[in-house]
């Protein structure tokens, strides 16, 4: 058992070292730890033993994910799990307390336990204190009812930012705000006077360690369930917490943390063979440097933006080679057809049919294998995210990301939400932006983004709305003609064959053969432009220009006023927008996926 008194060697300086082992990725999986304050002392080793089982499952299954417990650091199981995570390879501990330390040392009885609590909160990586309502005193925060709220807000705040929570429980209905309605919140929503959403929105719900954990008020589980067993609930349909194997909800969560997994082997991978990208995108964040030297938690957020646009640039370039050499291919699956009807290269159609068809799936499937337009789209939309948190911050808006980003689009992506969630979750509420920084933020971000959708004429450069319509009609301007001509030889073949007019030679092989591949040829360009979306692209930045455009405005007058708290509220909306447009960006381009090409 540690000795509670001081912090054992293994649980500060050699943590912090294992933690930043060049094996982990930067994007941890958040467990968030719940349960009761008494135990019986003879449980102690069995409950450990039991969250480090857990930590251990975890290890296995996603080797390259650092882990960060949130623990609210009361007495009993709240540090039990906590001195377990500090002894456990590539974990961190998050302190996320209720009330200020100094007021929450009241809730302690005797010296030892507050000095255990503060040596553990001296350990944590992170500490973070949930809100308070403006205007309560150290007075008000002393009587019970304003402490049961606290108590509340801190299990709210603990389940929304973890992915899994571990819940050392007896099972049964306790007190409110207490254990059984924290597992509560995990498995059927956080209620929505503890955490604010629209009616239209789900409930953002996840898995449930239940570690048996019998109090010494109330040893009645003893008898059925051994301490320290472990048993997993999910989310289900009925929205019933007593079934152990609801059907639903359990596959999408393990996907998340399967894709958390899959961006660290990705960002650990491109670290080491072309850190070159990662410096490009972080210099892409900002065109002009900020006023002071950002924060550590700024630092943390450029740094891990610069990752996700790094490794979405590099799986863009690969999935448009995919789309152009498939298109290209198909191409060739017309003209084997095509030869296949000419008697002066009979015989080599099959052998052309042979080659083209290995060439095409051995792209197809090193894409659809490699996951390239799922990569490059999940992590366009991952570093967009991280792009507005990094403002946000910077402004001095508490606001994640994470509560407002693809809300409504479960499944597949609701890792990118998770994801951006475990970044921010250790992170303490920002200080309030002065008008420097705000000016910064407005044009860093606001005018950096103008600029990127509609360009800066004066300057001769294009944005991208203008580009994505050029290229929509540089494609029409080719496809076209292309259509035309190729109508028109395959007209004549037709009706050559139809009228029993016998065309030359050279006329009538040329109609027959080049007719259907300039037609060919023109589907192909322009199927190549909807899959691109160059013109939803062009509509889609031609909103977004007005948007930065009309942010732009507002945010330089209010700033001249040196009205920061409405410069903010215009900066919180931007976000919203941009969030919002983002998201449907993304699943307009999902359903576009590869096709292999194939004969008809």
């Amino acid at each position: 058992m540690h000795d509670h008194n001081k912090i054992s060697q293994n649980s500060e300086e050699t943590f912090d070292l294992r933690n930043r082992s060049a094996s982990l990725g930067p994007i941890p999986i958040v467990i968030g730890v719940t349960g009761h304050r008494l135990l019986r002392e003879a449980d102690r080793p069995a409950l450990m033993a039991a969250f480090s089982r857990i930590l251990g499952q975890l290890r296995r299954d996603y080797p390259h994910t650092p882990f960060l417990v949130l623990s609210a650091l009361a007495e009993g199981a709240d540090r039990l799990a906590a001195w377990v995570a500090l002894d456990f390879p590539g974990t961190q501990l998050g302190a996320l307390l209720p009330l200020p330390p100094a007021e929450y040392l009241h809730d302690f009885a005797g010296d030892d336990s507050r000095a255990e609590f503060q040596n553990l909160l001296d350990a944590a990586a992170t500490r973070i204190v949930v809100s308070q309502p403006q205007g309560d005193t150290a007075l008000d925060l002393r009587q019970p009812e304003v402490r049961v709220r606290q108590y509340a807000k801190v299990g709210a705040a603990i389940v929304n930012n973890c992915h899994i929570l571990a819940a050392f429980w007896d099972g049964l209905e306790g007190e409110p705000g207490g254990t059984a309605d924290v597992v509560g919140y995990k498995l059927l929503g956080i209620p929505p006077h503890l955490f604010c959403r629209t009616l239209l929105e789900p409930m953002e719900t996840g898995p449930v360690a239940h570690i048996a954990t019998p109090r010494q008020s109330r040893p009645a589980t003893e008898a059925t369930v051994a301490p320290g067993v472990v048993r997993w609930f999910f989310p289900d349909k009925a929205g019933k917490r007593d079934n152990p194997n609801p059907p639903l909800g359990r596959q999408n969560n393990w996907d998340v943390l399967h894709n958390i997994e899959r961006c660290n082997q990705d960002i650990l991978a491109l670290r080491r063979d072309d850190p070159a990208a990662i410096t490009n995108s972080l210099a892409s964040l900002a065109a002009s440097p900020p006023p002071e030297a950002l924060s550590p938690d700024l630092q943390e957020l450029a740094q891990r933006f610069a990752e996700a646009d790094a490794l979405a640039n590099r799986h863009q370039r690969k999935t448009i080679f995919a789309f152009k050499a498939l298109l290209v291919l198909g191409l060739l699956f017309v003209g084997e057809m095509q030869l296949e009807k000419s008697t002066v290269v009979a015989g080599f159609g099959d052998a052309l049919f042979m080659v083209v068809f290995v060439l095409a799936f051995g792209i197809y499937w090193l894409a659809k294998h490699g996951g390239w337009q799922q990569r490059f789209l999940d992590y366009r939309g991952l570093s967009e995210g991280l792009r507005v948190q990094f403002f946000w911050r910077a402004a001095g808006l508490d606001q994640c990301v994470a509560d407002h980003y693809m809300r409504r689009q479960c499944g597949e992506l609701d890792w990118i939400r998770q994801a951006i969630r475990g970044v921010t979750a250790g992170s303490p509420p920002p200080l309030p932006a002065s008008g420097p920084w705000l000016a910064w933020v407005k044009t860093a971000w606001i005018d950096g983004q103008y600029r990127y959708f509609a360009g800066t004429p004066e300057n001769g450069q294009e944005g991208s709305a203008k580009r994505e319509a050029r290229r929509f009609a540089r494609i029409n301007k080719f496809a076209v003609p292309l259509a035309v001509a190729g109508s028109i030889l395959t007209l004549l073949s037709k009706m050559g064959h139809a009228m029993h007019i016998s065309l030359p030679g050279w006329l009538g092989q040329s109609c027959q053969l080049l007719g259907p591949l300039l037609l060919a040829l023109a589907v192909a360009i322009k199927a190549y432009a909807e899959t691109m979306a160059y013109k939803e692209n062009s509509r889609r930045y031609e909103k977004m220009a007005f948007l930065f455009a009309q942010g732009r405005q507002a945010a330089t007058e209010l700033l001249l006023q040196d009205e920061q708290d409405q410069c903010r509220r215009v900066l919180l909306e931007i976000g919203k927008e941009a969030l919002a447009e983002n998201g449907d960006w993304l699943l307009q381009h999902r359903a576009r996926p590869l096709k292999m090409p194939h004969r008809e």
